[in-house]
């Protein structure tokens, strides 16, 4: 997130960010997920596009599934394919 804040700063209107706080169970699935990526098995990342999503956005979560190499899954949901 932090590292394409150039490109969003460059986005018009307002944005919104916020920090949600830990609790005791949500650490607990936390470590779970650390001790699934020792493991070997990649981390799930969920992409919601409302609305639609085109082909060359699903091409690019491709690209970005690549460059991973195998350390993330991209899961897509969507309403529509355009």
């Amino acid at each position: 997130w932090r590292a394409c804040q150039d490109a969003l700063n460059l986005l018009y209107g307002p944005y919104l960010e916020f920090q949600q706080q830990l609790d005791v169970s949500e650490a607990t699935h936390a470590n779970a997920a650390e001790q699934a990526m020792a493991q070997g098995r990649p981390s799930v990342t969920l992409v919601c596009f409302v609305g639609g999503v085109t082909y060359g956005e699903i091409a690019a979560i491709r690209r970005l599934s690549e460059m991973e190499e195998g350390r993330r899954r991209f899961l897509v949901l969507t309403t529509e394919m355009l």
